[in-house]
């Protein structure tokens, strides 16, 4: 074991469904550091799991943290909007008392890293996304050491237009110039950084968002014992968010224009029960080819869920709503998590050709990209009659383009060599 520690803050609690997060923290590990992952927990999500030693979750359960967080993501319209004045004075009381909790909860991370420095030092703060970059960059600079940025959502400048979002966005801007160096998925989104927040591109080391390989086809019943299915019926999985940016609706509405044998398994990464999104897609006229997964389960279970496919779908539509819905999704490139399951496991994939990932899909030919949803099942049907050249593709292009394990050789040579000392 080396005589040092990396932290990694993910000031979120769905950790466990970031492959790229877990993956970093078990390549460390085999390097021989300490890993302290700083998280949340939530009821919605599975809590990560770890084999072996050398990771320990330091778990925050504030809820006024992630009250905050939340707020972040609030549209232009919902900030614009004015309250009664007693609502606002509430409002106002609310928020106080939630940034004293949330100062109590900086100031015990604050004592318990300088106890967890002192025993083993760390080398360095791994930050994630906006948040987790400032709650690093705090923490680092009380110990003197370095901090990283980790980024896996875009959030332009152009595009932040609420005081939230600019104020994050500004702050974000300033930490990362001061970071040793950024970890982001693909050139293009490393430009995009680059050029916004105005750092070196070279400063950026490219690490796709993917689970480590290597592909293979493993084909499971998973689904047909789940739901009863017979032998000759396949499967379309979109597995993860379902949120506006996926196109899940429209997915959702043309099934019924699929061949006829093909059915639609929509899994969400978090309890989705009670949600209305899934409640609308129920009342959908394609309803009874639609079947629903709405618990999570732990990334060791995952990969049997994604075998159990025969081809994965994943739409990234530009949204308003959030300022990472817009180029952030557009330009997903290698940051595309399912896609890469998807490809790990075999499974062709069917992607819009408006999202950036579509360009490699259709040039390798493990997949397809249409132009609508409504041309998906002639997609299918042409995957169908090649299926197993284009599975063999889909394996080929995880290996080629979302090898982890190579991409973060990178950052953890960058690791070994920084030194205590930061500006």
């Amino acid at each position: 074991m080396k005589e040092s520690r990396v932290a990694i803050v993910y000031p979120w609690p769905n950790l466990d469904t970031v492959p790229s997060l877990c993956n970093a923290a078990l390549l460390l590990s085999q390097r021989g550091y300490m890993v302290d992952v700083f998280t949340h927990v939530s009821h919605d999500y599975e809590v990560p799991y770890f084999d072996g030693n050398g990771i320990n979750l330091r778990v925050s359960r504030s809820e006024a943290f992630l009250s905050n967080v939340a707020r972040s993501k609030d549209s232009v319209n919902a900030a614009a909007r004015k309250p009664p004045l007693r609502l606002t004075l509430v409002h106002h009381c609310k928020r106080a008392i939630m940034r004293l909790i949330d100062l109590a909860s900086w100031f015990e991370s604050a004592i318990q890293t300088w106890w967890l420095h002192r025993a083993k030092p760390f080398r360095c703060f791994i930050g994630v996304d906006p948040h987790g970059l400032l709650q690093a960059h705090f923490l680092a600079r009380l110990l003197r050491v370095p901090v990283v940025y980790y980024s896996l959502e875009l959030l332009p400048s152009d595009e932040a237009s609420n005081p939230v979002h600019k104020r994050l966005k500004s702050k974000e801007i300033a930490t990362s110039r001061r970071a040793a160096f950024v970890i982001i998925q693909d050139q293009e989104r490393a430009r995009l950084l680059a050029e916004d927040n105005q750092i070196p591109l070279e400063k950026c080391v490219l690490v796709p968002n993917a689970p480590l390989g290597p592909a293979r086809r493993k084909p499971s019943c998973h689904w047909h014992r789940q739901f009863d299915l017979s032998s000759d019926v396949r499967i379309v999985l979109h597995a993860g968010s379902i949120e506006p940016w996926t196109g899940i609706g429209e997915i959702a509405d043309a099934v019924r224009s699929w061949p006829e044998n093909w059915v639609l398994v929509i899994h969400t990464r978090c309890h989705a029960e009670s949600s209305t999104e899934v409640e609308r897609l129920r009342g959908s006229s394609s309803a009874s080819r639609i079947f629903f997964s709405l618990k999570p389960v732990s990334r060791q279970e995952y990969g049997s869920l994604v075998d159990g496919a025969d081809i994965g779908v994943a739409f990234y539509v530009p949204t308003v709503g959030s300022p990472t819905w817009q180029r952030n999704i557009q330009a997903v490139g290698l940051s595309a998590g399912k896609v890469a399951y998807y490809l790990r496991a075999g499974l062709p994939v069917i992607v819009n050709d408006h999202a950036s990932i579509s360009e490699l899909v259709q040039r390798e030919a493990c997949g397809k990209g249409v132009r609508h949803a409504r041309d998906i099942g002639v997609a299918i049907a042409e995957i169908a009659r090649r299926y197993q050249e284009y599975s063999d593709k889909a394996c080929k292009v995880f290996d080629g383009y979302f090898d982890f394990a190579r991409g973060f050789e990178k950052v953890a040579s960058r690791i070994d060599s920084l030194t205590s000392g930061i500006r």
